[in-house]
């Protein structure tokens, strides 16, 4: 608990933010996706119908969720890093000049 709390302190407000929108958005997003699936298959199969909409409703918010709260604790942990990676102009990524063997046109 002492490394969350280090972790988090002086970004206490920005991190139950992105904490609360997530669940928010997570949230009405699965109950919407419920509610669809669950008017789909009918009240003769009621029970699928719930079971199937919360295993569809999970499978489609979790990543979402988890995404969000990565990118949080690594925005956390190294703030000086880039979201993307930066490429040189020519197009090497590594940003070095050198070429190799394959390179050389024969």
């Amino acid at each position: 608990m002492r490394v969350s709390t280090a972790l988090v302190k002086g970004h206490g407000w920005a991190v139950f933010r992105v904490l609360l929108n997530v669940t928010i958005l997570a949230g009405l997003s699965s109950l919407a996706i419920q509610l669809l699936l669950v008017k789909v298959f009918g009240s003769a199969h009621a029970s699928f119908g719930l079971w199937a909409s919360l295993i569809i409703a999970g499978a489609l918010t979790t990543p979402y969720a988890a995404h969000a709260l990565s990118v949080v604790y690594y925005r956390l942990t190294d703030p000086d890093r880039p979201l993307l990676p930066s490429h040189s102009p020519a197009g090497n990524p590594s940003g070095s000049n050198t070429k190799r063997h394959s390179d050389t046109k024969l």
